[in-house]
């Protein structure tokens, strides 16, 4: 659980400017859960209303994003201060840490926080750490950002605020004590450490990463978006959604539901930026993803002139989330850079908070191909397709975890300009995926198109490099 203060005082976290002091110091707390829940109590002395209804005090109550908070009828909450954290998958146990006495681990240096950190422990063994503090917390020296969960290693030397180190001994958890493993380090002979350093001054190359090893890269992009179509008859813009519906102004769009685009996208930095197909996050521009969503209804394809995307982000692999409620598990992203080259399928976002997921990795810019590194690359090489044809259709349960699927094939062709064909199988869902050469473990296209059923084609990565630069 992450705590966020509100009130006038200046030890909370969200503070409110009141010089007629009707904010109390201390006004209301936010909670924030790992199963994505948001509470908010108030406990202040005038009051604070949710959605114009007067809320109980000291009580949790449940919230959204979006939800007209009040307080003490004079100030409302601004959502955009209230950080979007993004939890740690498979938490086993959690450590509140602060000079509070709710917390768990209560630290005993005044400049520490009431609510400065959280350290949480997940069940494959990992251990991850959130600042929420005005003095911050440093790893080896090294301070963290705040309101993002770092990962960490047991006996790290965590600093939280100016003095007071992290006690090792008062967080249960895998792994040896502090002070076995200690001796373990130093303790081994000399001899070893000298036979290891002469192997070390020969290393061996790098392993080469395989499509499992990338998996951690990939997420499924979601797209909820709706078409700009021109009436014929009196040539007037309209919104359309599902089932032929349609508005004719932009703030009626929630009174009918949207299209929904699914996706792959791949990691390509440590701030969130990742790579899909631009028909992904722009639909209405490509004419098979028109007829895709319009069956039947070609007689109006030719006035369609648009499109508005209300709603894009995407669901890191491995999470677990609710196949009827997908939208509210989503990670909000922005859109960065589409290619504007019809030939070429290629677009840019990032993470909205220009940060990594939780357990998500990123493939560096130098295993992405760039054009003369094709030269390495020949036909009938084996490639691997890791992403999510038939995104969601493919479960039937209503708790769903996000896991990708290897598809497995040969190039067929490198010639065709702005692309590679290959044999590998795939299908809807799985655009945007990266396509990886296995003899490298590099990236060699991104995975654009089917051609029939037993050929797909990908646009090459080279064009990566240039919507980046």
């Amino acid at each position: 659980m992450i705590k966020f203060t509100i009130g006038r005082g200046p030890d909370n976290r969200y503070i409110i400017n009141d010089p007629a002091k009707l904010i109390s110091t201390n006004h209301a707390i936010i909670n924030q859960y790992p199963d994505g829940r948001i509470t908010i109590t108030d406990i202040s002395s005038n009051g604070t209303t949710l959605n114009a209804a007067q809320l109980p005090k000291n009580k949790e109550i449940n919230i959204r994003r979006g939800d007209q908070i009040v307080f003490a009828d004079s100030a409302s909450l601004e959502w955009s201060r209230i950080p979007f954290i993004n939890f740690p998958s498979n938490i086993s146990s959690a450590y509140t840490i602060g000079r509070s006495t709710e917390n768990n681990y209560i630290t005993k240096s005044d400049d520490t926080g009431r609510n400065h950190a959280c350290l949480v422990v997940t069940t494959d063994k990992a251990y991850y750490i959130l600042d929420q503090s005005k003095n911050g917390v440093t790893i080896s020296g090294e301070r963290i950002p705040v309101y993002q969960f770092k990962k960490t290693n047991r006996c790290d030397k965590i600093k939280l605020g100016n003095s007071e180190y992290l006690e090792w001994g008062k967080i249960a958890g895998p792994g040896l004590s502090c002070g076995v493993k200690k001796l373990l380090i130093w303790g081994i002979p000399s001899i070893i450490i000298l036979s290891i350093a002469a192997f070390l001054l020969i290393p061996p190359p790098p392993p080469i990463p395989t499509p499992q090893d990338r998996a951690s890269s990939i997420a499924m992009v979601y797209n909820e978006f709706y078409y700009t179509v021109e009436d014929k008859n009196s040539n007037v813009l309209f919104y359309y959604g599902l089932n032929n519906s349609k508005v004719s102004k932009i703030e009626e769009l929630n009174t009918i539901d949207p299209y929904i685009m699914l996706g792959t996208g791949f990691f390509v930095s440590e701030n969130g930026k990742f790579i899909t197909n631009k028909h992904v996050l722009e639909p209405w521009m490509d004419e098979e993803s028109k007829k895709y969503f319009i069956p039947g209804s070609s007689s109006w394809l030719e006035f369609v002139k648009g499109g508005i995307s209300t709603k894009v982000g995407i669901i890191p692999n491995g999470r677990t989330v609710n196949k009827n409620n997908i939208a509210n598990a989503l990670i909000p992203c922005d859109i960065e850079s589409i290619h504007t080259h019809k030939d070429v399928d290629l677009a840019i976002a990032q993470v909205r908070g220009k940060n990594l997921p939780s357990g998500s990795t990123f493939i560096p810019l130098s295993d992405v191909y760039k054009r003369d590194d094709l030269k390495n690359v020949q036909v009938l090489d084996e490639i691997v397709i890791v992403g999510y044809p038939f995104a969601l259709r493919m479960w039937d349960d209503k708790n769903i975890t996000i896991n990708p699927t290897f598809d497995n094939g040969k190039i067929s062709s490198i010639d065709i300009p702005y692309n590679i064909k290959y044999n590998a199988n795939t299908a809807k869902g799985a655009s945007g995926s990266p396509v990886i050469h296995l003899k490298t473990g590099k990236i060699i296209a991104v995975n654009t198109a089917m051609l029939g059923n037993d050929h797909n084609f990908g646009t090459q990565t080279d064009y990566i490099h240039q919507l980046i630069q």
